[in-house]
């Protein structure tokens, strides 16, 4: 992934207060590796009557690189995700979404999408799909309890969910740290910030912490509500 031009600083406040505006921006120079050993999740042949695509593909990883912004270095040395989708991009039916991932200890991770559709004003599951990555083999799992939104105000503070497989049940603490909203039409087109009146869904980005069996493990917390 390489990326050199523009790019403005933003905060949690600015971005749930509305679309965010136009501002004076920097220099980001972007240059990260995304590698991984593990087999690729491929979706598709459970997506059949999804409006969102028609293709889809998960990978656990790891991404290594830097990051320079106006003049600060970062490296990246962490967990990485590989997320691609294709086919028609078309929104109408989506009530609300979780798509999380991350590890669950040294030499396993999991990945979730799970999606609500709006039927006649109620919410009706559209797709539940669960994976782990234990050891470098691929399982199908399931969450008894998905974190989905209630609302579409500012997500909670924590939540907690259950995997399970068929080498058990995992329990998970998950703590996000921050919260970053995009909105999106129904088409697909996004705007930074919570933008009702103008976006199907408002879908909040979150960086989270994974607590399993004591230990703390990195992971992401993507959840939408429709606006």
């Amino acid at each position: 992934l390489r990326y050199r031009g523009p790019a403005r600083r933003t905060n949690e406040a600015e971005l749930l207060a509305g679309p965010l505006a136009e501002a004076p921006q920097k220099l980001l120079d972007m240059d990260i590796v995304f590698s991984s050993s593990l087999p690729i999740w491929d979706m598709t042949s459970g997506m059949s009557g999804q409006y969102w695509g028609k293709f889809h593909i998960e990978q656990t990883g790891r991404l290594q690189g830097t990051i320079n912004f106006d003049g600060e270095s970062s490296d990246m040395d962490g967990l990485g995700w590989r997320d691609h989708s294709r086919g028609p991009r078309d929104m109408k039916a989506m009530g609300r979404h979780a798509w999380i991932h991350g590890n669950l200890s040294r030499d396993r991770s999991f990945a979730m999408t799970v999606i609500d559709n709006v039927v006649d004003q109620q919410f009706v599951r559209g797709l539940d799909k669960v994976v782990i990555w234990d050891h470098g083999k691929i399982f199908a799992a399931t969450c008894t309890n998905p974190p989905m939104l209630t609302s579409n105000g500012k997500p909670p503070a924590h939540y907690a969910m259950h995997l399970e497989y068929e080498r058990g049940t995992i329990a998970v603490q998950a703590e996000p740290r921050r919260c970053l909203p995009h909105s999106t039409s129904r088409y697909m087109e996004s705007f930074d910030g919570v933008t009702p009146g103008i976006a199907h869904v408002v879908t909040y980005e979150q960086g989270t912490v994974f607590t399993v069996d004591g230990a703390q493990y990195d992971g992401h917390t993507e959840r939408s509500f429709r606006l």
